[in-house]
């Protein structure tokens, strides 16, 4: 009797031991999983904010490149159109020569212009034009003409049902600037025409493409 006694108790012993070895285990195994987990986690958290953070700096960095913001005007300009004739351009375009002149401002300082235009209608009826064209400028002050710039041109422009035509455009002054003129050399200038089909005359504003 005292035998069968002690040896249920020794089995007791043994099923508690194997029990709290079990659990031990579970619980360490549980701890490792929840702390690998909760590391990974965390990783990929950072790594998130890295990359979010890192697209958010590209961005900005993007927009703050291509940011267009546009001073003062440049010049502004006012022409009448002193001629203009019917051409065939390479045998089957038709289009106009124009010539115009007249005065403007550039930074405050006066001038007189004049140049020539090749105007060629783009699609069939639809108003649309294509304009390309020279102009030089002198310093209305100066009558030695020691104070000149020099530009090519080209825009295109919409004529709206009572035929007034308002163009975007580009002009691009050569080297040679000179006097008072000479800030213009080398420069890009875009500009915006509105041009009066009844009375051949337009309004030019310009600013500097930097």
């Amino acid at each position: 009797m005292n035998n069968y006694k002690s040896t249920k108790i020794l089995f007791g012993i043994v099923v508690v031991a194997v029990v709290s070895s079990v659990i031990g285990y579970w619980s360490s195994s549980v701890a490792s999983t929840t702390t690998a987990t909760s590391a990974g986690i965390t990783n990929i958290n950072i790594q998130k904010a890295m990359a979010s953070s890192g697209a958010t700096t590209r961005t900005t960095t993007r927009t703050t490149n291509i940011g267009i913001v546009l001073p003062s005007p440049l010049y502004t300009e006012v022409d009448k159109t002193t001629s203009q004739k019917p051409l065939i351009v390479n045998g089957t375009t038709h289009a106009i020569e124009v010539t115009f002149s007249g005065h403007g401002t550039a930074r405050g300082l006066n001038y007189t212009d004049s140049g020539k235009g090749l105007i060629i209608s783009r699609g069939s009826n639809n108003g649309v034009i294509n304009t390309k064209g020279q102009v030089d400028i002198m310093s209305s002050s100066n009558s030695s003409k020691e104070e000149e710039a020099s530009a090519t041109f080209e825009e295109i422009g919409h004529s709206d049902a009572i035929g007034v035509v308002t163009a975007t455009g580009a002009a691009f002054f050569d080297a040679n600037a000179t006097g008072k003129l000479a800030f213009l050399g080398n420069i890009v200038a875009v500009y915006k025409d509105i041009i009066y089909n009844k009375d051949g005359t337009d309004k030019v504003v310009a600013w500097e493409w930097k």
